[in-house]
């Protein structure tokens, strides 16, 4: 018997954007910011950086709140994937 480890690192395997699009929802509302889901939908794939700047605007205060929500968003993200019956491919997409 063989064993190995099949990692999908860009969600060709599992699509895995609308378990991001509702972690990410999750992690700017903890925040206090308000996002339309299908505007998270469409970022995703951007970055965590370049999807704040996206959805929030460049001009915000970064100090405050980024590394909250990118910590709120890797929290939330393996919820969703349970409370979703979501079969993620792999925790380490939310690490």
């Amino acid at each position: 018997m063989t064993n190995g480890l099949l990692d999908d690192l860009d969600g060709r395997l599992v699509d895995t954007t609308y378990l991001h699009t509702v972690s990410w929802w999750q992690a700017l509302r903890q925040y206090k910011w308000d996002a339309a889901t299908h505007a998270i939908h469409r970022a995703i794939g951007m970055g965590a950086g370049r999807i704040m700047d996206h959805l929030l605007g460049p001009d915000r205060d970064r100090r405050d709140d980024d590394d909250g929500i990118r910590a709120a968003h890797r929290m939330w993200a393996p919820s969703v994937c349970t409370t979703t019956r979501g079969r993620c491919a792999t925790r380490s997409t939310w690490h």
